[in-house]
């Protein structure tokens, strides 16, 4: 029995399968992309795309259906398990597969020689995917709590991706809109100040959505 006090197997079994297989898959596609694209000196370009703008998408599209998708959520609402347990137990999986394949990633890069070096040092780098990543899943995770609907989570995170990517220009030109991008991570891995900036909306985001989602779990009879 899990600290959250479900059972890991059960969480594991509960699981939707693309939960485990769409980021190791994306992950392979683009080591693909990035050896294809290594002797013309592209393959920081598909580093950047899958760490920056690929790893956050997942996260919000993943995001939406851990909690919603589970076939015996009643029976968690009747068992003395608190709203922060069930997220904890239900996105602490998740999590862990997203970091994997972050690091797994930039392992394989390693491996082939690319140099990640432009996304600053060991700490910095991880800051260009983990902050939009956490954000994103923080915004999947209300956003199909708030709509009970686990599609529509994954519609509005991905709608959201592709707002910010389309405009991402006239964003950045905004000192306001540019804390909320998403990619400033990935465009001005060095950014300085502004960079900081930007991160700390974004976590700051995300642990306002992860609260506002534990408010809404709380509210158990929009879901039963």
């Amino acid at each position: 029995m899990a600290s959250s006090k479900i059972p890991l197997r059960y969480a594991m079994k509960t699981y939707r399968k693309e939960q485990f297989w769409m980021p190791p898959a994306f992950l392979a596609f683009f080591c693909i992309l990035s050896a294809f694209f290594l002797e013309d000196g592209r393959a920081n370009s598909m580093a950047t795309a899958f760490l920056g703008y690929m790893l956050p998408l997942i996260s919000g599209i993943l995001a939406s259906s851990p909690i919603l998708s589970d076939p015996a959520l009643e029976l968690h609402f009747a068992a003395p398990i608190s709203a922060w347990q069930l997220l904890v137990a239900r996105y602490g999986v998740l999590l862990a597969v997203m970091l994997a394949t972050g690091f797994v990633f930039q392992g394989c890069m390693a491996l082939m020689g690319v140099d990640l070096a432009y996304l600053g040092n060991f700490w910095q780098r991880q800051l260009v995917w983990l902050v939009p990543s956490l954000t994103m899943l923080g915004l999947g995770c209300f956003t199909a709590l708030a709509l009970r609907q686990a599609t529509g989570g994954s519609v509005f995170s991905g709608g959201l991706w592709i707002f910010q990517l389309t405009l991402k220009g006239y964003l950045l030109s905004k000192t306001l809109a540019r804390n909320l991008v998403l990619f400033m991570g990935a465009t001005f891995p060095m950014g300085g100040t502004m960079l900081v900036k930007n991160q700390i909306s974004l976590t700051l985001i995300g642990v306002l959505l992860v609260f506002l989602s534990a408010f809404l779990l709380k509210r158990q009879e929009r879901y039963i």
